[in-house]
């Protein structure tokens, strides 16, 4: 998919900021529309948000006023991120939305931490929401829930962690790095044992003799921490090796839905913090007068962004200030998005600037030929902190 996919909806909503009408709402998208982090972060996250700001406008816009919208290229490296973020504040919008990856996002974190628009942002580090700046809300699920998710739905799976045998594996990312660190003392607190630790760098054109090597250690579970496309391919490996045993993936990128499609293994386990869009809902045809593409594993986080700021603004009225909207924003709570694309509740409030509550866990389901939801909703709250 390319970046022009979204093109019809940049027409539908203006695409130029505050250039327009005084009185529209101007609302800036920093996204990594090019570069190596466009097909898996900025242009799903970017069609999710520009489905939505599509129907508030045929739905009349906020409070009467037209949505208008610029998107500035982040292009999945530091320098373009850090000249989108300038550009971004320096338009003087309502609210700005960032569509991009951990890349990005890291690099454009000091100027949106320094400005006093409102970022939301589909990623972010722990760091960057704890402790929280006031004008910076991530809805990303952080390491330490990812964690807690993995430590929960293996426990389910297993019946337990003790004496159980875990093989890892882990991309050679920062983002990774972190995510092993915190969860493999808890795996080992609660009496898991670790076999084998396997780190791969980049994208994999191959896994048949790691497979080889996992099947060889007889593991209970295999934990792997990596992109989708490494996982359908890892997946895949380890049918062919012979491994039958269950495997829970790390990182909401793993619950892509084109992974399950592709592997169709039912003892394949994700979290997942956002669904897709059902075949026929709501949504769905909201993406078809868009003129956009709800394929991508961060469509449901976009979509869910873009549908917390229409809800902020709206409540917030004319003139709503900065600070006007992050106290409309604390004051939601336990908040339920429209459309339900998130997949349970979201937490606003107490300075609490990490909003990811509810994580599904989901499985193919061969008999239905589709991924469901596996057990309850697993809800892992977010540590709070003074406002920095």
């Amino acid at each position: 998919m390319t970046a022009g996919f979204i093109a019809p909806a940049l027409a539908a909503c203006g695409g130029s900021g505050n250039s327009g009408s005084d009185d529209a709402i101007s609302i800036a998208i920093v996204s990594d529309q090019t570069g190596s982090m466009a097909s898996i972060f900025g242009i799903s996250g970017t069609n999710g948000t520009m489905t939505a700001i599509h129907a508030a406008n045929e739905a009349g816009g906020i409070n009467g006023r037209k949505i208008e919208t610029q998107i500035y290229d982040a292009a999945s490296a530091a320098g373009p991120a850090q000249t989108a973020a300038r550009s971004a504040i320096a338009s003087e919008p309502d609210l700005i939305l960032n569509m991009s990856g951990t890349i990005s996002t890291n690099a454009a974190f000091p100027l949106f931490e320094q400005s006093t628009v409102p970022v939301l942002s589909i990623a972010n580090a722990a760091d960057q929401v704890l402790p929280p700046r006031k004008f910076f809300w991530g809805f990303n699920s952080t390491a330490d829930q990812a964690s807690k998710y993995l430590v929960e739905q293996t426990t389910r799976l297993l019946g337990g962690l003790e004496g159980k045998r875990v093989v890892w594996e882990a991309l050679q990312t920062p983002v990774a790095d972190a995510m092993l660190k915190a969860t493999q003392p808890l795996f080992e607190e609660a009496g898991a044992i670790t076999v084998d630790t396997i780190r791969v760098e980049g994208s994999l054109s191959s896994f048949a003799s790691q497979a080889a090597q996992i099947v060889a250690a007889d593991p209970d579970v295999f934990i792997p921490i990596d992109s989708a496309g490494n996982m359908t391919i890892m997946g895949q490996a380890l049918a062919t090796a012979g491994y039958d045993g269950p495997i829970v993936g790390g990182g909401d990128s793993l619950s892509d839905e084109a992974v399950f499609a592709t592997l169709r293994n039912p003892n394949f386990h994700a979290a997942r913090a956002y669904q897709p869009p059902a075949e026929g809902s709501e949504v769905a045809k909201q993406v078809q007068a868009a003129g956009t593409d709800s394929a991508g594993g961060y469509f449901g986080s976009g979509y869910t962004v873009a549908q917390i700021a229409i809800t902020a603004l709206t409540e917030c009225g004319s003139d709503c200030s900065g600070d006007d909207l992050v106290a409309i924003l604390d004051g939601f709570g336990e908040f339920e998005v429209e459309n339900g694309l998130a997949s349970g509740p979201l937490l606003f409030g107490d300075n609490r600037r990490a909003v990811v509550y509810s994580i599904a866990s989901m499985v193919w389901d061969a008999s239905a030929g589709e991924t469901v939801q596996s057990g309850e909703l697993i809800q892992i709250e977010n540590e709070v902190g003074e406002i920095q």
